[in-house]
């Protein structure tokens, strides 16, 4: 390093500014995928119409396994047979999508910082 870098990294001011540039980077990309997962991932069975031609027959967590064929909260679990809740389960779906997305972001988080401050040499 030369004497000028040697000067200004000693005040701590503009290691600070590009430690908080560098890393913030890629938290910003991090949050963009975390929010395009909320978007696409965890909100789809609650922005779902309903407008689908189906059996007269079929009760709404028959709909429900058909139209989501991989979902985190079983049907069964929220409504008493034999008249499940299409609404009610959506909306309960979509919370736990939710808090795994929001818990992948903070673990995404967590580990970013963590390398990044192993990767600097900074010492907590």
């Amino acid at each position: 390093m030369d004497e000028e870098n040697v000067r200004r990294n000693s005040e701590g001011r503009w290691v600070l500014v590009y430690w908080v540039k560098a890393l913030g980077f890629k938290l910003a990309v991090l949050t963009i995928a975390a929010g395009i997962a909320a978007w696409f991932w965890a909100l789809a069975p609650l922005l779902t119409a309903l407008l689908y031609i189906y059996s007269s027959d079929w009760t709404d967590a028959d709909l429900v396994k058909h139209l989501w064929p991989y979902r985190l909260i079983q049907p069964e679990w929220v409504g008493d047979p034999p008249k499940y809740d299409y609404m009610k389960w959506s909306q309960i779906e979509a919370l736990a999508r939710l808090s795994v997305v929001l818990l992948g972001w903070l673990a995404g988080v967590v580990w970013l910082v963590r390398q990044h401050i192993r990767s600097r040499g900074i010492n907590p």
